[in-house]
């Protein structure tokens, strides 16, 4: 059986179990049209346009019949139509499908296709790479290359959806940002992510002819502001971090849980052009009893808001433009509310009022455990708190990301350099460390100041791992609170709300750094680090960039960062390649007994400043090698047995460390 778009069908069930007298149910596969009730049929009631079902068990004798309406436009290929009977409240349940295939042309009911303003949600086909070494990141999360899909003008994201085929609630878009993508201290609008309802009409047509933003409720003079009045006031310009409330849900709900469940790319730092909204509020005079400031879009959806205290800070923004354009229509035109630090859902889109409440919001997103976090601790998986237990969520916690490398790299050197982003809802963050230990050490990075409060920070690094071998790389900010990233998910909540655990990205690296490729200074014996030394004594702190300074390239007026001395000091290290013993006692203990350690020895050390080191020293017995060989008289060369006292810098778990003869 087939259908042309537009048609109507008469779907006729059979097989009712009992004689008909059953409870039973009927639906129509999403997007396939609607389903009502047949003329002379059995009498139904629709719970929605396409659900039809029978409240009681009755029998009146007449056919299970429906009529279904298929669609005109964006008509599926297929349309599945199914049925859910039982002869009782209790079972047994019984259950059947049907489908009807589309076939080209369309009904003559149906009116002629007008092309909208603009194409509410095309997509991108699925970028054809692979993971370079099959692994997943950052708790089984998909790495960066696993082919995904993004809507068009938005190809730094991935749709988060089950099969990211189509809109998630009634036509509404998700996607995140393709993390690796987000190396931009302002996020460009394709790699910005994006959330919420479908955007209404006017989002598409750009048409403000007759818009207006009502401001009402406890405040002396209610007014009706169209953007000519609100872009009376003075403008600011701010770079804010935006970020979803659920931001890397998964780590805390399993995805299959929601359709739309966030990985760790709910998040973006773009400039908001608009104004501050403490200064359209004076204008309207708030009055005392003013506690709380709710948004209602145009989209009829969510209804949150802030504080009013938050909405009077003085960063809290009205916006009409992004990165230097109008509000592109995913993100709210003509205007939506910018309250910096919060989560995504109370900064509110396509803005028609902003209600002044003497109390806490109670609109659409405000009650129950929506946007709420625990008072108190929860047992993981617990969905059965009472609704008292919970709050607002407001402040987002502090966090971080590595956005180069991106997550599952193959690296051929053990040099690594590592850069990301890292912000807080709590205002600037003041460090970020590494760590490849698992927590056990971390590494300080430089950090690069916000352009403002609340925007995202820069941070670099040049790491030396110690080893070939699989490494997982961790992230960790802490911001001028003193807060800081926690290693596990920081509690259980069933929304997936304010997880802040620590990144990881996992690196393969190939081969070990041979110690004939860095010199050496005759004096010190520091060996030189291209990512960290080529500002020498003079600017310890340079930054030496992704690639690294070769010694060659440095200038002649260069000195060694330790020691300070010229580079007409440093010579080239001659491999070793050999293995030898060496006996490790305890540091605090000369008789306490020894510990033989065979280990393979390479003639390089990172270096005695290298802050990642556990340098201690050793009591180690070392003999030379003896050599041997025969002159032509055949006169034997006798061996020399040296004992020396060396200094063995080691990287904490190596297993191949680095050691320096002094």
């Amino acid at each position: 059986m087939s259908y042309a778009p537009g048609e109507q069908l008469l779907v006729r069930f059979g097989g009712i179990p009992l004689d008909g007298r059953a409870f039973l149910a009927a639906r129509v596969s999403d997007g396939g049209g609607t389903i009502a009730l047949a003329s002379g049929a059995r009498t139904l009631s629709n719970k929605c346009a396409s659900q039809v079902y029978a409240p009681e068990m009755t029998n009146d004798g007449k056919p299970v019949e429906v009529l279904l309406t298929t669609p005109c436009d964006n008509a599926p290929e297929v349309i599945t139509v199914s049925l859910v009977s039982s002869p009782s409240g209790h079972g047994p349940f019984y259950f059947t499908t049907g489908g009807v295939k589309r076939t080209a042309g369309r009904a003559p009911a149906c009116p002629p296709p007008a092309p909208p303003a603009r194409p509410p949600y095309p997509f991108q086909e699925p970028i054809n790479e692979t993971c370079p070494n099959g692994a997943a990141a950052q708790h089984n999360a998909p790495c960066p290359a696993v082919p995904c899909r993004s809507p068009v003008g938005k190809e730094g994201t991935c749709l988060v959806s089950f099969d990211q085929s189509e809109p998630d609630r009634n036509g509404s878009i998700n996607a995140e940002a393709r993390v690796e993508l987000l190396t931009d201290d302002v996020t460009p609008i394709s790699h910005h992510y994006v959330t919420g309802s479908a955007p209404p009409t006017r989002a598409w047509t750009r048409d403000i002819s007759d818009w207006k933003l009502s401001i009402d409720g406890e405040v002396d003079q209610a007014h009706n502001f169209t953007m000519a009045d609100l872009q009376s006031f003075p403008h600011v310009t701010r770079r804010y971090v935006l970020e979803c409330a659920g931001n890397w849900g998964r780590g805390i709900v399993p995805a299959y849980q929601q359709a739309d469940w966030w990985s760790i790319g709910a998040v973006g730092c773009s400039e908001w052009t608009g104004v501050l909204l403490k200064d359209v509020l004076d204008s309207v005079g708030v009055k005392s009893s003013a506690v709380y400031v709710a948004y209602y879009g145009e989209d009829n959806f969510l209804s949150r808001g802030v504080p009013i205290e938050k909405a009077l800070d003085g960063h809290t923004m009205l916006a009409w433009a992004m990165n230097g354009e109008p509000l592109p229509a995913f993100h709210g035109f003509p205007v939506r509310m910018l309250a910096p630090g919060f989560p995504g859902a109370a900064q509110g889109k396509w803005l028609k009022r902003l209600w002044i409440r003497d109390r806490e919001h109670d609109g659409l997103g405000m009650l129950g455990k929506s946007y709420r976090i625990p008072k108190y601790p929860l047992k993981p998986g617990d969905y059965k708190a009472p609704d008292e237990w919970f709050k607002v969520f407001t402040q987002q916690p502090v966090r971080s990301l590595i956005v180069r490398p991106p997550r599952c790299s193959v690296t051929p050197s053990p040099l690594v350099r590592l850069e990301g982003k890292a912000w807080s809802g709590a205002g600037d963050v003041t460090s970020v460390h590494l760590s490849y230990d698992s927590g056990a050490t971390w590494i300080a990075t430089r950090l690069s100041p916000p352009a403002n409060k609340w925007a995202w920070q820069r941070w670099a690094a040049n790491l030396t791992l110690p080893s070939p071998g699989a490494w997982n790389i961790f992230v960790r900010a802490s911001d001028h609170t003193g807060a800081t990233q926690p290693m596990l998910v920081p509690g259980w909540n069933p929304g997936g709300y304010g997880n802040n655990q620590v990144m990881k990205i996992d690196i393969q690296v190939l081969t070990s750094l041979e110690p004939s490729e860095h010199p050496r200074c005759n004096v010190c014996k520091h060996v030189y680090n291209p990512f960290r030394d080529c500002g020498g004594k003079e600017n310890l702190a340079r930054d030496c960039g992704e690639g690294g300074v070769p010694f060659e390239d440095l200038p002649a007026s260069w000195h060694c960062p330790v020691c300070g001395a010229a580079k007409s000091q440093y010579h080239r290290i001659v491999a070793g390649g050999g293995s030898f013993e060496w006996v490790q006692r305890d540091a605090h203990s000369p008789d306490h007994p020894a510990k033989d350690m065979s280990l393979l020895g390479s003639l390089a050390s990172p270096g005695d400043d290298d802050p990642r080191l556990n340098a201690r020293t050793w009591n180690v017995a070392t003999p030379l090698v003896m050599w041997s060989g025969w002159i032509v008289a055949g006169v034997a060369i006798s061996l020399l047995l040296v004992q020396r006292r060396v200094r063995c810098d080691v990287e904490r778990h190596d297993a191949t460390p680095y050691v320096a003869l002094h």
